[in-house]
């Protein structure tokens, strides 16, 4: 056999060998740290979402702590305007209650004259009219302040400002006249403070009905 016979080593195999060791090598680098970045990114991700999250929950801590001080503040606020709408009120009713006394006094002092006068006078009618006098100031001293006696006296019965105590059989009037008044009403501007007390006419062939103020009070000298 000649040398050119001999067979020739290659290296394929090896070269083989070796590019298939080295075709390994980036599927080895692929699982290295650089397979490890996407994981990373994400856990930075969430982290930074917890603390927006943390930062936005306490914001609105911040924000539910001023409106409970505000809420807190307006509370106190309409409590101290509750007192104060109070004592306004209670001083002008002390006011007027004030002013109600100093018109009075006066009617007081005039009383008190008439009475030492009344002392001394042997003359009733000097008396008489001294007291008719401070009546009318008494009446005059009510005016003033709106309340007015009511006019009851031979008017037709009215159960709005009229409350009859009993009847009287009388031919001379219509049925339901006010023949007495028993006790003056009187009223506060518009409205009756106290109904007038008076004795109304009747007419038994003529009271029929419903409406008529004698079905409802005695007659004079009748048990009630």
């Amino acid at each position: 056999m000649s040398d050119s016979d001999e067979p020739v080593e290659t290296s394929s195999g090896g070269s083989s060998g070796d590019s298939g060791g080295g075709g390994g090598s980036p599927g080895a680098a692929g699982s290295g740290p650089a397979g490890a970045r996407p994981e990373t990114s994400r856990t930075a991700g969430d982290s930074t979402e917890v603390a927006r999250l943390k930062n936005e929950l306490h914001e609105q801590k911040q924000k539910v702590k001023g409106l409970s001080d505000e809420l807190l503040r307006s509370a106190a606020d309409f409590d101290n305007y509750r007192k104060r709408m109070q004592r306004d009120q209670s001083r002008l009713a002390e006011n007027a209650q004030e002013s109600i006394l100093k018109r009075l006094l006066p009617v007081v002092d005039n009383f008190e004259r008439a009475l030492a006068h009344s002392r001394a006078a042997t003359n009733l009618e000097s008396f008489r009219q001294g007291s008719e006098a401070i009546y009318q100031q008494i009446l005059s001293t009510l005016e003033e302040i709106g309340v007015t006696q009511m006019e009851a006296q031979g008017r037709s019965f009215d159960p709005k400002i009229h409350e009859a105590i009993s009847q009287r059989i009388c031919a001379e009037h219509p049925d339901g006249t006010v023949l007495d008044v028993v006790e003056a009403g009187y009223m506060f501007r518009d409205r009756v403070i106290r109904f007038a007390k008076v004795i109304v006419s009747h007419r038994p062939e003529e009271a029929t009905g419903s409406g008529s103020a004698a079905e409802s009070v005695p007659e004079e000298g009748d048990p009630e």
